[in-house]
């Protein structure tokens, strides 16, 4: 595998809170049993959005490793094999046609937080200076790429010899788009109501087809 992505840091916030979810499925919100079940749904219809969407809705903090920088160009004949096949959030061509940027999962990206750690080759772990890259937070997915006058470090081929650091998500949940604040909210009442007949994380295709068209607009990659 040549790129790994993690969250290291929850979110402390959801799309929607328990007593709104009791609210729209007319539970009663002073049960601790029935709020306890709300809450299950909400992490868990929450975590089934962003997995279709590939966003992060409230703020966490991720992880994102690659075997290197990206300073060679797609029909370079001295490109390394380990940019071969990569995972879609990797790397992006600028428009001189090399793969300059370096793109980063789970959108929308937060412009402050970032960190960008490389091993060198001589095996020491570095902490790239923030004036050595320029960071797009306004494209989604989010990139960042070497600042004007500089160029990526080398770095020791091996697994995860580049680690960026970086903050994702909205906001608090009174940022989070509404349609997708809807979704979530559609599928726990979904959950709630079909208790017997479903298994939570586990949806219908119709059910599945109205979330998708939900999310749609948010599961385009901008950046080509």
């Amino acid at each position: 595998m040549q790129i790994s992505v993690k969250r290291i840091v929850a979110p402390t916030d959801f799309v929607l809170s328990p007593e709104m979810a009791a609210t729209m499925v007319r539970a009663d919100p002073t049960d601790p049993k029935a709020a306890a079940y709300l809450q299950w749904l909400i992490q868990n219809a929450t975590d089934w959005c962003e997995t279709a969407s590939r966003r992060q809705f409230c703020t966490a903090t991720w992880r994102q490793k690659l075997m290197a920088f990206p300073p060679y160009a797609p029909d370079d004949p001295n490109r390394p094999r380990y940019f071969e096949g990569l995972w879609p959030y990797a790397f992006s061509r600028s428009a001189w046609g090399n793969e300059r940027f370096i793109l980063l999962a789970k959108p929308p990206l937060q412009a402050t937080g970032i960190s960008v750690q490389y091993v060198d080759p001589n095996g020491v772990t570095q902490t790239l200076d923030p004036s050595r890259y320029d960071v797009d937070a306004d494209c989604q997915p989010g990139r960042i790429s070497e600042a004007y006058g500089f160029v990526w470090p080398a770095t020791r081929e091996q697994f995860g010899a580049v680690t960026i650091t970086f903050n994702s998500g909205y906001g608090a949940a009174a940022d989070v788009p509404g349609r997708i604040a809807q979704a979530v909210a559609f599928l726990v009442a979904h959950w709630w109501a079909n208790r017997e007949a479903a298994v939570v994380g586990f949806i219908s295709s119709e059910v599945e087809l109205t979330l998708t068209r939900a999310l749609t607009s948010f599961t385009r990659r901008l950046v080509e």
